[in-house]
């Protein structure tokens, strides 16, 4: 009899989660049963999901607060830039570029500078 295929981190997560297809889901199956330390671990890891299922599903048909809802359509957009933020853009990276210089002008000062 031929051992079984070890298995992937992913694949042991994804077993946990429960999206894996009927024949990985099988082979996965098999080497928690040959492998009791990864098998406790599993299992620890399906506890902390069905706890935190548990604790916070009631919470997923909650209505969204208005107060909250109001603030995140008032929040800018992910990658969005806001238009006064554009033009004072060349002179943040002019003064970012100077604080750079220095800092590595008094690094190289810190280690060739006292003349010992």
């Amino acid at each position: 009899m031929t051992p079984p295929t070890p298995v992937t981190e992913d694949e042991l997560q994804a077993y946990v989660d429960g999206v894996l297809d009927g024949d990985t889901r099988a082979r996965v199956a098999v080497w928690l049963a040959d492998n009791p330390e990864d098998a406790v671990r599993i299992a620890a890891y399906g506890a902390q999901i069905a706890a935190l299922r548990d604790a916070y599903d009631l919470i997923l048909d909650e209505p969204v607060p208005p107060a909250l809802r109001d603030a995140l359509r008032a929040a800018p957009q992910p990658g969005a830039v806001a238009p006064d933020r554009r033009q004072h853009r060349p002179a943040a990276d002019r003064r970012r570029r100077r604080l750079v210089a220095e800092r590595v002008l008094a690094g190289r000062s810190r280690c060739h500078g006292s003349g010992d």
